[in-house]
Parts: C-alpha cells; sequence; structure tokens
C-alpha cells in the first residue's frame, strides 16, 4: 500500500458516479475500488487493506430514505473500527448525515460534489486514519457539540480553524478579543474558550455592555456600599467582582462609554477595583474576553482636545489575541447541521418529534445569505416547526423572504419564446423538484436521464 496516499472505496449504485470518481480521486489515492452493493462493498473490505471509505447515503435503487446507508455505517465500523466513513448525501438527507456523524463517520459530501471540496474532505479522512483508532474514539468525534462537552456544532474549516485556536489560547491567560457580526456566537465561544481553561471550574461572568443604561453602568460593573447612591440601600458586588477566579466576558465592549473606559482599563490591568461610595481597593483574579460587533481600530481617533470614541491603549490591552468570528453565509457547511439541531430542540419544545427537512426546504436554508447569522437560522426554524404539518418541514413553512437570483426565476407561467435553450432545461428542472420535492431520483426519471447527468446539469445552473 502506498503510505501517503492510502486507499479508497466508493461505494454507489449509481455506475456513472463510480466511473467518475475513480477518474477524480486517481492522483489522491494508491487505490480506488469501487462497490455497487452491500455485498460487494464487504467483499471489497475483505480482500484489500481500505482506509477510506465514501458511502451513499441512498444505497439502493429508487431508495429515498438515507436509512439504509446508516445500517451499512454500523455494520461496517463495528467490523472495520479503523476505517474513515464518509458519507454521500443529497440536501434532504442532512439530518440523516448528522445522524451518522454520531454514529462514528468522519464526515459527509452533498451531492452533486464539488470537486474540490470532496478531494479536500475525503484527504481530511485519510489523513486522521489511525490503525489502532477504536469505534468509540470515532463515535466521539462526529458533531462538535458532544464532545467533550462543547456547545458548538460545526463541520466547516472556517470554524474548525477558529475553533483550534480557541483551544490553544485557553491554556494561557491571554486577553481575547473576539470579531463578529451579531449573531454569530461570540458568547458562545466565551463560554467555549472558559470551559477548555483551567480557570473552568471558577465563574463565568457574562456582561452585556449594549444593555446597561450609562447611569447604572459603574454601579452594575464595580459594585457600591450602601448608601451610595439614593436607591443604593445595601452594598453590593460588582459583576466584575463576581468574576472572581474565573472568566469575565465583555460583550459588546465597543459600547463601554469614554468616561469609563480609563477606569475599565486600569481594573484589566491591575486587577483591582473600588466600589462607589468605598474607598478600599479590593483584588480581583479573572481571565479577560471581550467581543465586539463594531470596528474598534476605526473609532480610535487622535486625541486632539477631545475623547476618543475609543481608547487605543485600551484596544491593545484587550486584544493580545483576536479570534474573527466568520459570519454564517461564509460558514455554509455549518448551516445545515445547525438548522437540524434547532429542529431537534425546537422538536421537543413543541411536542414534534421526527420532523425532518424536504429537500427544497434543505436547499432554501442553504441558498440564503443569514444577515442576522445564527440568531436568525435558530429563530427562522422555532417558527418553521410551529408551521409544520406531517412530519415535515418544507419552503413554505420557513418563511424566508424572496430575493432574485439565477436560482429563483419562477417555475410556472414563464413564456418559453423569451427563454434560451439552457433557460427552458433550467426552469423543467425546477418545476420537477418542486413537483416531487426534491426526490433526484424521480426527476431523473421524469427527464429520461440518468441521476449523474441530472447532478451535472444542477451544478452548472447553481441548483
Amino acid at each position: 500500500m502506498d503510505q501517503k496516499k492510502g486507499n479508497i472505496l466508493v461505494a454507489d449504485d449509481d455506475k456513472d458516479i463510480l466511473f467518475s470518481a475513480e477518474l477524480m480521486l486517481e492522483d489522491d489515492f494508491a487505490n480506488i475500488y469501487t462497490a455497487t452493493s452491500e455485498t460487494a462493498i464487504f467483499k471489497q473490505l475483505e480482500r484489500n487493506d481500505i482506509d477510506v471509505l465514501l458511502l451513499d447515503m441512498n444505497f439502493a435503487k429508487g431508495a429515498t430514505s438515507g436509512k439504509q446507508g446508516l445500517i451499512i455505517l454500523e455494520k461496517v465500523l463495528e467490523k472495520y473500527p479503523q476505517i474513515s466513513v464518509v458519507m454521500s448525501t443529497s440536501f434532504g438527507d442532512i439530518d440523516l448525515a448528522v445522524n451518522a456523524m454520531q454514529k462514528g463517520a468522519k464526515d459527509f459530501v452533498t451531492k452533486p460534489w464539488n470537486n474540490i471540496k470532496l478531494i479536500e474532505k475525503l484527504n481530511k479522512a485519510l489523513h486522521s486514519h489511525h490503525p489502532h483508532e477504536s469505534k468509540l474514539g470515532k463515535a466521539s468525534e462526529g458533531v462538535r457539540e458532544k464532545s467533550a462537552g462543547s456547545k458548538l456544532i460545526y463541520f466547516s474549516e472556517a470554524m474548525s480553524a477558529v475553533h483550534n485556536m480557541a483551544k490553544k489560547v485557553a491554556t494561557t491567560e491571554s486577553n481575547i478579543l473576539i470579531l463578529g457580526e451579531n449573531g454569530t456566537g461570540k458568547g458562545l465561544l466565551a463560554e467555549e474558550i472558559h470551559h477548555l481553561s483551567h480557570r473552568s471550574k471558577g465563574p463565568f461572568v457574562q456582561i452585556d455592555l449594549g444593555a446597561l443604561s450609562e447611569s447604572l453602568f459603574e454601579a452594575e460593573l464595580f459594585g457600591h456600599a450602601k448608601g451610595a447612591f439614593t436607591d443604593a440601600q445595601v452594598e453590593k458586588k460588582g459583576r466584575i467582582e463576581e468574576a472572581d477566579g474565573g472568566t469575565l466576558f465583555l460583550d459588546e465592549i465597543g459600547n463601554l462609554p469614554s468616561i469609563l473606559q480609563a477606569k475599565m482599563l486600569s481594573v484589566i490591568q491591575n486587577k483591582r477595583l473600588i466600589r462607589l461610595g468605598e474607598t478600599k481597593e479590593r483584588t480581583i483574579d479573572f481571565r479577560l474576553i471581550t467581543a465586539t460587533n463594531m470596528p474598534l481600530q476605526e473609532m480610535i481617533v487622535s486625541k486632539k482636545g477631545s475623547f476618543a470614541a475609543f481608547r487605543s491603549d485600551l484596544f491593545f490591552r484587550i486584544n493580545t489575541v483576536t479570534i474573527d468570528l466568520p459570519p454564517l453565509r461564509k460558514r455554509t457547511a455549518d448551516i445545515l447541521p445547525l438548522a437540524q439541531y434547532f429542529l431537534k430542540l425546537n422538536g421537543q419544545m413543541y411536542q414534534k418529534k421526527e420532523l425532518h427537512f424536504t429537500e427544497a426546504a434543505s436547499q432554501a436554508l442553504v441558498n440564503h445569505q443569514w444577515p442576522g447569522n445564527i440568531r436568525e437560522l435558530s429563530h427562522t426554524v422555532e417558527q418553521a416547526v410551529i408551521f409544520s404539518d406531517n412530519g415535515w418541514v418544507d419552503v413554505d413553512d420557513l418563511h424566508l423572504p424572496q430575493r432574485p437570483s439565477a436560482q429563483a426565476i419562477k417555475t410556472s407561467n414563464f413564456q418559453a419564446e423569451n427563454l434560451s435553450l439552457e433557460e427552458m432545461e433550467q426552469q423543467a428542472i425546477l418545476q420537477l423538484l418542486k413537483k416531487h420535492q426534491g426526490n433526484i431520483t424521480k426527476v431523473a426519471k421524469e427527464l429520461g436521464i440518468g441521476r449523474t447527468t441530472l447532478y451535472r446539469k444542477m451544478e452548472k445552473y447553481g441548483m
């Protein structure tokens, strides 16, 4: 066996797909084996030293449930736990693909394949292949919120890089600034860093500086003595003091009033504070994490007779390490796994268990730009669960805003004489996808073409 490239088995009932895979992967794997049935899969596994298995979720001809793929996956990992399995699935099977990850699959790819992404994922699976790895070890990867108590859910390379960086800096005492748009999960990432740090048994105190009125800032942050002001009936420990021995997370740090920035800088530098109405200094031991969606560097202006919008010395103090959290539109591989997580969560909340997205709904979720990021996705799925019927969440249940695009051309009442041949073909595919609720096998059959040809046409038209 070529120790550098390894061996791969591609299992699919479509021979055209197997032929394409052999051509595509010949430069990345030493040997490429194929199988068109469950029996053939296990014969290949018995005869050859397989490192990676690319397994179709809907293996048998005409199958659409994806359950056969899960059954084969379990059998393979039971007998060959050292093999890295990557599931191949259509959009409608994403919930099953996530289930497959929980059962031990390394990753999944969606059809039609993006050749570059497919090769990247298969190579990643190959490099993570360990001959003596146990099935338990493999199963503990998969969905990230299940691993080591982490609440992060991701499959994208962008978030993998973020998480790796978080794990590296978590073991230090460096101050961390998290940058990202609203709704990207900055607070969740801060919690993850706290969880991974040696302060994990201490408190995690989150303060949303954008939610505090300016009159309450100082009392809330630093605490106060009894009688320090009119309503101060008793002495009170401030939120910063509550973080003693743990992590202090200041969310929306850009909203900190200029008058308090100098005082906050002193607290961060010296780890000491004085409550309102007192003269006694109190020492506090905390690790600082801050976050903002504001351009702090642009807010730093030269100080010529007026206060800077944001102090440069405070800015450099809080960002020993900066982590940029990408928006959801730049980590599309995470959209469907996150949507499936919210679907399960809200399905339990609203007593609607065993819900699934239709293939059309899954496609709509991926196509949406998500300006509100994960927060918007969570609210959208919750609303969809409320409106869903018969165990399925369809496009209409999502109530996503319509936006004009090549993919959103109306599929009815179009004037054929105004369209080119390619546009007419695109319209026909869109109509049949809607008619058959995204069932690729039925669409291909009605068009009189193979599934592989249909996948190529869908990729061509950006579907």
